[in-house]
């Protein structure tokens, strides 16, 4: 089954070949395809708004801020992306689109409805997405005919676009292969020991067996951790018990600060991301920059050059390229206060210390003190007092650390509280990710699929790398300008008209075929190729009209758990008792020498594995696209 959607964010189609030429993949920026510190900075900033939402919905207390915290911030196009999408089939092809040979003809079978170049010559570039196999057969069919005469036989016009549902698959079958171990199922808090507590039946190892009830586990096991988390911060033992540092007599925008603080904490507790210096050093190897000699990361200098010099950070955390040398920034020796690259970057409020990242607290307050790990804290290093709860005239141990995070990175020897927070902060990206595409957040999905472009690399995922790496140079510039605004915007849809209704084109597909193959087998498979090509038509309730087949129904109603299905007010019971019976597990507490049965020495620490060849990989995989573009195989 094939469907198309109407674009929602519309864009003039721009004719000057000046304003419609694209580059060449190798001349793309590095940051291209690799998280910028900004990116990483953002994404931890929205794992803050999950944990809100989460709090606001399980503690009585807060339950009327719920409105002012939601999952995901607005944007620009929120009101765009809140309309209900236009959706009409295109027919069905009988050949196997797992095969190079079955994608060429499904693409020939869609050529009839490629949009004619305005200047003539061809067909204006045209999206088509779907799933990690289809985009790779379909640049493989690319690379096949790279050398036919006319455009159609080139297979040309397609801008094939990767998908969010398929990669959140992926990421949920990773995410079962880390924390999903029979063997503990009588640990007090794993999945193995939840999953028959809590009666997830269908719930399997395999994700594919059940996407379904592999996402309503890890939702629910994240917001339980994440309350559990944040309940150690509050000092209190019940979803129901008010905090005694809860502003209950304070304005809204009080109680509303007192959240984001705590969940801001929760966040800092649990996150980890590989050491920023080994993504710049795949960058300089991105660059052909890198002395593989070395082992030290090399932070990035305007210069571009490696010196055996010490550096300093540019204190605006927005700053685009923040290191330099001390001779190329004009120095002699590191200044014992902040330090601005240009004016521009003085004038900036952004900084690039402490949570809030603005130089100012919410007091109008300067004073800061540093975590005694210094450059290697986990958190921020340098913190305003008003930020985390302090007076002025608050007198500070000696050594004095920004949070347990740190205080007991060196111990590293409780093996279950490493597990929680690994376990913790891998459902929030979960939920993350899943509230951009609710949300149709364009930008924010290009961010993810940089942030998880790391992650194909590190767990060997090499074709999802390489269509991550064919997406991300698409949107940074491979692709014709007048074309890449739609790529960012328009790559899911709202079969409802919901506010947070959107999804990924894959998952409706998926849903399209299954209406489908169940029009067609209620035929007890006696259909004609006239006939099937009639039943693809009136497929649903609606006919060819596919919009329509989703009034009220539909993937919408399917993703949310069994117990929000029957009850929202079930599911929060059951969040409840969680919450309520791993109370005494102190599953967020340090206890030494502790580990699950199943999960021995569980580190989670995040390192980037082998930064200077992913780079290299990057590079390589830019130069094969450039040589497709020019007609080569």
């Amino acid at each position: 089954m094939c469907y198309a959607a109407k674009d929602r964010v519309q864009y003039r189609i721009v004719t000057s070949p000046v304003a419609t030429v694209a580059q060449a993949a190798e001349t793309l920026d590095a940051f291209t395809f690799l998280p910028a510190p900004d990116v990483l900075d953002r994404q931890r900033l929205r794992l803050v708004d999950v944990v809100a939402n989460i709090m606001s919905r399980h503690m009585t207390f807060l339950q009327d801020l719920l409105r002012d915290l939601p999952i995901a911030q607005g944007h620009e196009k929120s009101d765009c992306m809140s309309q209900k999408s236009e959706l009409v089939t295109l027919g069905i092809v009988p050949t196997n689109p797992g095969t190079t040979q079955g994608i060429e003809t499904v693409l020939e079978h869609l050529q009839q409805y490629l949009p004619a170049s305005v200047r003539g010559g061809g067909a204006n570039p045209t999206l088509v997405s779907g799933n990690e196999s289809a985009i790779k057969g379909v640049l493989q069919a690319q690379r096949v005919r790279a050398d036919r005469e006319t455009w159609q036989e080139r297979l040309e016009g397609y801008i094939p676009v990767p998908q969010e549902y398929d990669k959140e698959i992926l990421f949920l079958q990773d995410s079962n292969n880390v924390f999903f171990d029979g063997e503990s199922a009588s640990a007090k808090g794993t999945i193995a020991q939840l999953k028959n507590e809590f009666n997830y039946t269908f719930f399997r190892k395999e994700v594919l067996q059940n996407v379904q009830e592999a996402w309503d586990m890890y939702e629910f096991v994240t917001e339980g951790y994440s309350l559990l988390c944040a309940l150690k911060f509050c000092g209190t033992s019940s979803l129901h018990e008010v905090p005694a540092s809860f502003p209950a007599r304070g304005s809204r925008h009080d109680k509303l600060l007192w959240v984001k603080t705590v969940a801001q904490r929760v966040v800092d507790f649990v996150y980890q991301e590989p050491k920023r210096s080994s993504i710049q050093l795949a960058a300089d190897a991105y660059g052909d920059n890198t002395d593989n000699e070395r082992e030290a990361a090399v932070l990035c200098c305007r210069c571009r050059a490696v010196k055996d010099e010490e550096m300093i950070v540019c204190c605006n955390a927005m700053c685009p390229t923040p290191w330099y040398h001390l001779s190329c920034a004009g120095l002699t020796a590191t200044p014992e206060d902040d330090w601005y690259c240009c004016h521009e970057c003085l004038k900036s409020r952004s900084y690039t210390y402490c949570l809030c990242k603005r130089k100012e607290d919410a007091r109008g307050g300067t004073r800061m003190v540093q975590c005694a790990k210094q450059e290697n804290c986990r958190g921020h290093e340098w913190y305003h007092y008003g930020c985390i709860g302090l007076q002025d005239t608050d007198v500070l141990p000696e050594k004095w650390y920004c949070g347990e995070e740190c205080a007991l990175d060196a111990e590293n020897d409780d093996h279950v509280l490493n597990h929680s927070r690994a376990l913790t902060l891998e459902g929030l990206r979960h939920l993350a990710r899943q509230a951009a595409v609710r949300t149709g957040n364009g930008p924010v999905m290009v961010e993810d699929w940089k942030i998880d472009l790391l992650l194909f690399w590190s767990r060997r995922h090499q074709d999802y790398l390489a269509n991550a790496h064919y997406f991300l140079a698409c949107v940074g510039g491979f692709a014709q300008k007048n074309i890449i605004k739609s790529l960012i915007w328009n790559r899911v849809v709202n079969i409802n008209g919901r506010r947070e209704g959107n999804f990924g084109m894959d998952y409706v597909s998926k849903q399209i075929s299954r209406d489908y193959k169940g029009t067609v087998k209620s035929y007890y498979g006696k259909v004609s190729d006239k006939h099937a090509e009639q039943l693809a038509k009136v497929s649903g309730i609606c006919g060819h009209v596919l919009g329509e087949m989703f009034s009220g129904a539909g993937p919408s109603s399917t993703l949310k758990t069994p117990c929000r299905k029957r009850a929202e007010i079930l599911y929060k019971k059951d969040v409840e008792s969680f919450v309520h019976g791993n109370q005494g597990s102190a599953l967020f507490s340090y206890l030494p020498c502790r580990e699950h049965r199943g999960f021995e020495e569980f580190d989670g620490r995040e390192v980037l594995r082998d930064p200077q060849n992913l780079g290299h990989k990057l590079k390589a995989l830019s130069r094969r696209l450039d040589t497709l573009r020019r007609g080569e195989r």
